[in-house]
């Protein structure tokens, strides 16, 4: 799906729903928090989301993508 199509569906949505203002990262903060309410563990939200992870271990060891999860 193109950005440009994408954002003409998201101000379609807003329209239709009457919704005020709206960001991407809104999608991302509901996503972090309906996801701990799921119990996933904050790791899995956050590879889910592509933060970095500066411990050793996920820098030097860890090789597993997670794309299934």
């Amino acid at each position: 799906m193109s950005s440009d199509m994408l954002s003409d569906n998201v101000e379609r949505f807003c329209k239709k729903h009457q919704v005020n203002k709206f960001i991407p990262r809104d999608f991302r903060r509901t996503f972090k928090t309906l996801a701990g309410q799921l119990k996933i563990t904050k790791e899995i939200r956050d590879r889910i989301q592509h933060h970095a992870l500066h411990d050793v271990s996920s820098v030097h060891d860890d090789r597993y993508d997670y794309s299934e999860e």
